[in-house]
């Protein structure tokens, strides 16, 4: 059975140095990282951030240090 709350994403991937992808779970307020290393780490993040993200343009390395948590991965 799929939970709504968990199932729903959706990908962005743009040039970056550091970060491949954000995959974000925007209903429960998570965000996947996936690091050019191949690691990848899970953070909370809010709906008005998405909002940040989904703008064109916006440097994926740049979201990641101004408005995730990096210190406190879930």
């Amino acid at each position: 059975m799929l939970n709504p709350m968990t199932d729903l994403s959706f990908t962005i991937r743009r040039p970056s140095v550091c970060v491949d992808a954000l995959e974000i779970y925007p209903l429960a307020g998570t965000c996947y990282i996936d690091w050019k290393t191949g690691h990848e780490s899970a953070h909370r993040i809010r709906r008005r951030d998405i909002a940040r993200v989904l703008v064109p343009g916006t440097g994926l390395g740049w979201f990641v240090n101004r408005f995730l948590d990096l210190a406190n991965p879930l």
